[in-house]
């Protein structure tokens, strides 16, 4: 199975250098953070840029001195380049493909390339009138529809394409992240612009609808088309709507990756069972890619190298390490995941599940209080998770027992209150800290018949750390606090006065979640 996977990679390898032969592909990728005076810093245009570049250049048959990148340019710089690559497109005729991707700000006249401008009309045209026998202009920016006028995208039937003669696809095709008028979002969770983040997956495999290791752009559309809408349906900016405008004509679409054609360093990972996954780089914990898979089998090409793979349900998580190697293939299975726990689903986010309940009892030892001596604690409780805070209701007993140069004295504790919590997750372990309060009734009876039982209410607050392991549905938990009772101290009821005790507690528990 091993040689045969080789050979088939070495074969896909002949077939796209037989494709470079058939046709040229010349790319202009633009990225910049930065618009005009006024605008918004973006976070992620630049990375969206190279992490294009890097497609393109690793499964997309261009090679890397026919693609131009540009960083914040100005329109003049962005112009000059546009004559750069007609100029190469030139010299290939009806034998190119022309790419252009910008990823930054602009309005519904132009794209905002610091204290310059350059009119979208402008883009479009010179796009249009290249030389090159294919064109394709993507534009992540806000009101990038005004170039379309189409609203959305419908996904249609698969056809065959011919690998080798990926060029006959003759026109233009114009994709726009947004819908005149709507805004292009960003999101800190994928580290990427929406869009950006789904088109590129698409790209590099996730949108192979018909299984066949070529991904089109009407594919790579659909797919980014599609899992926007969705992502975004739930934001505070509301629904983003790529649109398109394709004119392209042959009997084939237009193929812009090769999945099994990967150069050096380029690995796959293979994804069998239903389900959404989103793949990470494990040492950088960037986000590479996006894999939505309802039916069949889905690969996507990534450089060599140790990723995280999660795979989201409808209430859980499940999160396993794999090693992609360079030129092979690695299959991602659940056998080689394991669950995360409810909680933290929550807190990383990207389920259905937007809290998690559960209850535990915790069993330790107070300081003294009020000359009763150190006392034997239990706790029982619910607790109620977000994605931000923790909110824990507490009811505990406890008992203690010491004698004093006078009296012995029998104490009894009864407590109802209340924790709020920030919870951190740090690998197998969830590190929680937080304020607690809570009434207090404590009654002490003393030995001495002349000194009447005395019962005392009060509140105690305080700082709560605690250590959580999670097993299954299960916790194992660790807590320590340091409360300060204010109880009255008087010996006689009518003695109303008042006294702060600072005390420790501690304790271990056990939890399950609902």
């Amino acid at each position: 199975m091993k040689r045969a996977l080789q050979l088939g990679v070495l074969a896909a390898l002949a077939s796209f250098a037989a494709e470079a032969e058939a046709g040229t592909r010349i790319a202009l990728v633009v990225g910049a953070n930065r618009g005009a005076p006024g605008d918004e810093l973006l976070r992620y245009a630049e990375t969206d840029a190279a992490r294009i570049t890097d497609i393109l250049t690793s499964i997309g048959g261009f090679e890397r001195e026919d693609v131009v990148s540009l960083v914040a340019p100005t329109a003049a710089r962005f112009t000059a380049a546009l004559d750069d690559i007609d100029r190469r497109a030139a010299a290939h005729g009806d034998g190119a493909l022309v790419f252009v991707y910008y990823s930054g700000h602009a309005d519904a006249e132009a794209l905002h390339l610091g204290d310059t401008r350059l009119p979208l009309t402008e883009l479009r045209d010179r796009v249009v009138s290249s030389p090159a026998g294919a064109r394709v202009l993507v534009l992540d920016a806000c009101r990038s529809g005004v170039l379309t006028r189409v609203k959305g995208g419908v996904h249609g039937a698969a056809f065959p394409v011919n690998v080798v003669r990926t060029l006959e696809a003759r026109g233009v095709a114009i994709i726009a992240s947004s819908a005149a008028g709507e805004d292009a979002q960003e999101s800190d969770e994928l580290g990427a612009s929406f869009f950006t983040h789904f088109f590129a997956s698409a790209m590099r495999g996730a949108g192979d609808h018909d299984e066949d290791g070529i991904v089109t752009l009407q594919e790579s559309f659909a797919y980014a088309s599609h899992r926007t809408l969705a992502a975004t349906n739930v934001t505070i900016a509301g629904p983003q709507h790529p649109t398109y405008k394709i004119d392209l004509e042959g009997r084939d679409d237009l193929a812009l990756t090769d999945v099994r054609a990967a150069r050096a360093g380029i690995g796959v990972l293979e994804f069998v069972e239903r389900g959404r996954y989103l793949v990470q780089e494990r040492d950088r914990d960037v986000t590479v890619a996006e894999v939505a898979l309802e039916r069949g089998r889905r690969a996507i090409a990534v450089a060599a190298g140790p990723y995280r793979v999660t795979r989201r349900g409808d209430d859980h998580l499940m999160q396993g390490d794999f090693d992609v190697p360079a030129r092979a293939s690695r299959t991602v299975s659940s056998d080689d995941m394991s669950r995360l726990a409810f909680a933290r689903v929550v807190r990383k986010g990207g389920t259905d599940v937007t809290s998690a309940t559960s209850a535990f009892v915790t069993g330790g030892v107070r300081g003294s209080i009020l000359g009763g001596g150190s006392a034997w604690l239990a706790t029982f409780g619910g607790r109620y998770d977000t994605a931000v805070l923790s909110f824990e209701l507490r009811m505990s007993a406890g008992a203690a027992d010491t004698t004093n140069a006078r009296v012995s004295i029998g104490s009894s504790e009864l407590g109802v209150g209340g924790a709020v919590l920030r919870a951190l997750d740090v690998g197998p372990l969830t590190f929680s800290a937080g304020l607690e309060l809570a009434g207090i009734c404590l009654l002490q009876r003393f030995d001495d018949a002349t000194t009447p039982r005395r019962t005392s209410f009060g509140l105690a607050a305080g700082p709560l750390l605690m250590a959580e392991l999670p097993v299954g549905r299960l916790f194992f938990r660790l807590e320590t606090a340091v409360p300060a009772y204010v109880l009255r101290a008087g010996a006689s009821p009518d003695d109303a006065s008042a006294t702060a005790t600072f005390t420790f507690r501690a304790g271990l528990g056990v939890g399950t979640v609902f």
